[in-house]
Formats: C-alpha cells, sequence, structure tokens
C-alpha cells in the first residue's frame, strides 16, 4: 500500500526547512499461535478431579513415538513449580520396557496446573523446562478423552487442567 508521513515541530506547526532522514526495515510475518504452542495457549483438558481422584495421563498412542511428559502447579502470576506426588516429581520419560511414550498418576491439592509433553531430549526443571525437537504429534489422554496437537516452536505441547477441593460430606 501507500503510505504518508506527517512531521510537526515541536509546537505542532508544519516543519518547512529541515532535513529528515527514515530508515525503513521490513518485519518478517509472525504466525499466530497454535493452541497448545505456549503455556498462554494450553489446550484446556478442564476439571480433571478433586484432591482425593487420582489422576492418569498418557502419550500412548501418539505419532510421536518416543515422549517425554512432566506436570507443573502454576501460581497466581503462571510461574511454573513441577508437581510432587508420593514424594517424587510427576515426569516421565518411558512408561515401561515395551514403549517409549510416557504415562503418569498422581494425586493433587486444589490448583491449576500444566502437562508439559514434548519428544525426546525435553528437559524437565523443578520450575521450567526446555523443549526438544519440533513439529510431532502428540496424543494426550486423560479422564477428558483424548486430546492431539502439534509440538510447537519451542518444542512442547502445553496442555491446562484443574483440580478442585475434594467435596465436603
Amino acid at each position: 500500500g501507500q503510505y504518508f508521513i506527517s512531521v510537526e515541530d515541536f509546537e505542532g506547526g508544519p516543519v518547512t526547512t529541515a532535513r529528515y532522514s527514515l530508515n525503513l526495515t521490513e518485519v518478517g510475518f509472525v504466525a499466530p499461535t497454535e493452541p497448545g504452542e505456549t503455556q498462554a495457549t494450553a489446550i484446556s483438558l478442564g476439571i480433571l478431579g478433586d484432591e482425593a481422584s487420582v489422576i492418569t495421563l498418557d502419550t500412548f498412542g501418539s505419532a510421536t513415538a518416543d515422549t517425554e511428559l512432566a506436570v507443573y502447579a502454576v501460581d497466581g502470576n503462571g510461574a511454573l513449580s513441577i508437581l510432587q506426588s508420593d514424594g517424587a516429581f510427576v515426569l516421565n520419560d518411558d512408561a515401561n520396557d515395551a514403549t517409549l511414550q510416557s504415562a503418569v498418576s498422581f494425586t493433587a491439592p486444589e490448583g491449576n496446573y500444566v502437562a508439559v509433553v514434548g519428544e525426546w531430549d525435553t528437559t524437565h526443571f523443578t520450575d521450567s523446562v526446555i523443549g526438544g525437537p519440533v513439529g510431532g504429534e502428540i496424543t494426550l489422554n486423560s479422564a477428558a478423552g483424548a486430546t492431539t496437537g502439534t509440538i510447537g516452536a519451542d518444542g512442547l505441547l502445553w496442555y491446562s487442567f484443574a483440580v478442585v477441593p475434594e467435596p465436603s460430606s
């Protein structure tokens, strides 16, 4: 398209006797973020249980053969903290000797959580995660059903869910 630039002096009047230079830089196209590509666009699984529920997540049936899966608590500012259940981190690389796909079962206190999935060579820390290869297709199975997404540019696929208080008797 055609664009026009107007230059005015500090007081708002036209400038007629000045020399100006304008440098333009082309900005590349930024593709829209796909669902699950970032923590902010995590694919919602809804409420997966209450504080007494054993929640199970797995990547069985994913097109990506070798997955890694971890669950993080999310605080009110969006900060991550890897979830611990029964004294261990909720983290899995290979579910068993028969598969390189991942599975976790855990209980969790009331709160908001993300399940972060990547291909092999994803690195999980207690408060962050670094993705592995990009572009693989992951299916995450949960009580909400099977939900499929594609690993984003940061090498991760994000799912969000909540755990509610245990009902009182």
